[in-house]
Formats: structure tokens, sequence, C-alpha cells
């Protein structure tokens, strides 16, 4: 999902530089994944089934401009999560403006602040290499086959989960109003990605609903459309991570959001909106689309292979063990001599004399702290 569009050209970034593997949702079973999360930094974990790792962003992350995003809040618009600019996104907030977290930003130049408008601190850090990364899991995203097809939604819906990944594609529109409702019906481990092909609008007191035991972490809304608006007025709550990347989200009036937004071209809150106790994407799983990493690599590099096949100790076949063993015996002979070679022989599937420095299987990346 490269952008191509005038100077907002993001094709060359290319950088492999990748983020820290989060377990906001399975810190026990992540084991040496798991990393503790902090308000200090912005996490995208690219976890697999396999490794029981999540793909995440940080809870903190509120809202994050894409390249040349420009970002404008006005009146008594907070964010209760950290802002991100990549590339050369501006900010500029005015009013009563507050951002209870950090603002991370290439430059302090491209944040503008007036009145009483305030942020939590100002990191003054280029994280611009992590936006084709993002990028990459969105395309998962929108590459993945449709469980449910839907028209444009004009009026109250139910999205039910039916267990695991739910992935609805809306060939159209979601525009609601009055007290239109769209109703997200599951349990925790359902997963809602909805794919639109047209807008998204609420009005009045239009909004969404989670029923069951549905998580906002666990639904996303992504505009692929070029061009694509999210727009968001009157008095609604809404649910979940709010996705255009070749367009823009504006939020007014006295609406929540418990979430984030990502988009590229312009992001607008006025009045009272907030990203509301900020929940971003963050599934208990998602599939990868490249080949399945290669057998279950361990919390550390394998047993260092010494550039000489582990399976001969001794310099004498395993098999014809000597009179005297070659570790001190304990007052037994050892029954199978073989048995320690076994043990260092199942690491490495295909040795190559140069063991790779630290193993990163496909699907899962380098880790980057802020």
């Amino acid at each position: 999902m490269t952008k191509s569009n005038g100077s907002k050209n993001t094709s060359a970034l290319i950088s492999t530089r990748s983020l820290v593997l989060a377990a906001l949702a399975a810190t026990s079973a992540v084991g040496c994944n798991a990393v503790s999360d902090s308000s200090e930094s912005i996490l995208l974990g690219l976890g697999s089934e396999e490794s029981g790792a999540p793909r995440c962003l940080s809870h903190s992350a509120g809202i994050i401009g894409l390249s040349d995003t420009a970002i404008s809040m006005n009146g008594n618009a907070q964010v209760k999560g950290a802002i991100v600019l990549l590339g050369h996104s501006t900010l500029s907030a005015h009013g009563n403006v507050k951002v209870g977290d950090s603002v991370y930003s290439p430059s302090r130049d491209a944040i503008h602040f007036t009145g009483h408008a305030s942020a939590g601190k100002i990191v003054e850090q280029d994280l611009s290499s992590l936006e084709p990364v993002l990028l990459h899991v969105i395309d998962q995203m929108e590459a993945m086959k449709p469980t449910q097809i839907l028209n444009s939604i004009h009026s109250s819906q139910t999205l039910a989960g039916k267990g695991g990944i739910n992935v609805i594609r809306i060939d159209g529109d979601i525009a609601l109003s009055g007290q239109d409702q769209l109703t997200i019906s599951g349990s925790k481990t359902d997963l809602f990605i909805v794919n639109v092909s047209g807008d998204l609008s609420l009005s009045g007191k239009a909004g969404m609903v989670l029923q069951g035991d549905a998580q906002s972490q666990n639904v996303v809304f992504h505009l692929s459309r070029s061009g694509a608006q999210i727009k968001v007025s009157g008095n609604g709550n809404l649910f979940g991570t709010l996705i255009a990347t070749r367009g823009s989200a504006h939020l007014s009036g006295n609406g929540t959001l418990k979430g984030s937004i990502i988009a590229w071209d312009s992001i607008d809150l006025s009045g009272n909106p907030a990203a509301f106790d900020a929940s971003p994407f963050c599934p208990f799983w998602l599939p990868a689309t490249a080949p399945a990493p290669t057998p279950s690599p361990s919390c550390q590099p394998t047993a260092q292979p010494s550039g000489q096949p582990s399976g001969q100790p001794s310099g004498q076949p395993s098999g014809e063990p000597t009179s005297q063993p070659s570790s001190p015996p304990s007052g037994q002979p050892s029954a199978t001599p073989s048995a320690t070679p076994t043990s260092t022989v199942t690491p490495d599937p295909a040795p190559t004399g140069e063991p790779t420095p630290a193993p990163s299987p496909t699907g899962q990346l380098p880790v980057m702290q802020l």
C-alpha cells in the first residue's frame, strides 16, 4: 500500500527498521516476546498464531498521522493517548485542547500550540521508518478473504462475530444518522476487520455499540479508497481503530472514540470529541501472509553451533561406546553414550556453519525500543 499522490509519495520509505514486539493481550503466553509496554513506546508487534504474540499498536497510540498529514485540534478536544507525526506531518492545537500522553515528531517546529492547549510531553524523534511496516500490516488485512460481504449500510445494522476472524467487506459507504446504531456483537476472541470501499459517516446520535464481550481493540475499520473520508459529528460513541490510508478523518461535536485514528491527508478534531481511553487495534493474532516461520525459534539463539557438526562430540563414532565414558560416569556406565549428541543435534534444522546472530523468523521483526 504505497501511497502516491504528488508530494505525498512515500515509496522512498523502504526502511527495514522495525517496532517493538508487543504482548498487550497475552504477556504470559508470549514468553520471550513479552515486552513491558509504557507510555514512552509506540508498539507494533508482528506476532503469529504459532508464537502466540499479538500484532498490536500500543494502547498509548491515539492518533497516527501518516506521511504529510495535517492534524488540527480545536475547542475542548482531548486525546488520552499519544500522537505520532510521521514524515512531514504537522500538529496545530488551539483552545483547551489536551493531549494526555506524548507527541512524537521528527521536529518540534511541526508542532504549534496556542491558548491553553497542552500535551504530556513533546518527544523530538523521527519514527517515519515505521510507516512501511504499519502499511504492510494494513495491506495484509485488506488482502484477507471476506467472511461476509455487505452493500452500503444506511440504517441500524449488527455485525455478528462467528468466532475467530471476521473479515467484513462493505461495498459502499457506512452512513448512519439520527438514532441509528452499528452493533458489533461477539466474544472476547472475535476479531472484526471491516474493509470499507466508500466513506464512513455518523451524525446526530448515531454511533456504535459493542455487544456480548466484543473488545474495542479487536475492531478495525479500514477505508481504502483514495480520498475516502471518516466524518463523525453529533453525540455518538465509536469503538475501534479507524484507518484511512489514502484519506482523512474529521471528528466534531460531543462524540467519543474508544480506539485510535490513522489517516493520511488530514485529521481534524473540534468541539468536544475525544480519543477516549485510546484502545488501538490489538487482535489476539493475525495470520501472516508470508511463509510460515522456520521451526519455532527459542528465546535465545539456538545452541551456538561451533562450525563442526555437533553430532560428533568426541571424534569417535557415537555408535561405539568406549570403555571409559568421556564425562564423569558417577558410578554407572552411560547406557546410551549417544544421548549427549542427540540433545545438541536437535536445535538447528539446517546448520550453515555460520549461525544467524539473532533469529528473526518471517512474520516477526527485530526489536526497536523507543
